[in-house]
């Protein structure tokens, strides 16, 4: 059960991050391509800070082309100097202030991370469908988990 909410969490994530940079790499400003898509990188390693409330934050996502996605994990010192320049002063002064939080994993904290990600990409998803210049057919769904 746990691997399954964990792989809805991780959708969720991973399209909010995308949408919220305006599907470009926070980095260089490239779009993806099929072969190339974007990632969502979490600024704190998993491995540095397990807890769900961090993990699945997308405030702390960082929308990245593959390149630098991999540069990101390759050179994780270099790529923290560089990103303060190249995003908002309030979106890195907040990544500092959560690393530096001590959090606990629980099970109810990743079911909590669940529903506030599936609203905030319902949002998401809303306004792109509200943007959009043509009718789609009343039985038009976006792809729910």
């Amino acid at each position: 059960m746990l691997n399954y909410i964990e792989n809805q969490c991780n959708h969720y994530y991973q399209q909010i991050v995308i949408m919220e940079a305006g599907e470009r790499c926070e980095f260089c400003g490239d779009a993806g391509t099929i072969f190339s898509p974007l990632a969502a990188h979490h600024s704190i390693f998993k491995s540095q800070q397990p807890a769900y409330s961090i993990r699945y934050d997308w405030k702390l996502g960082i929308c990245l082309c593959q390149h630098h996605h991999a540069y990101a994990h390759d050179n994780a010192i270099e790529f923290m100097i560089e990103l303060k320049k190249r995003i908002s002063p309030e979106k890195f002064l907040y990544i500092q202030k959560i690393k530096n939080t001590p959090w606990v994993k629980s099970c109810s904290d990743l079911r909590e991370w669940r529903a506030k990600l599936k609203k905030k990409y319902q949002e998401l998803i809303d306004t792109a469908y509200m943007n959009l210049e043509v009718d789609l057919p009343v039985n038009h769904r976006w792809k729910q988990l």
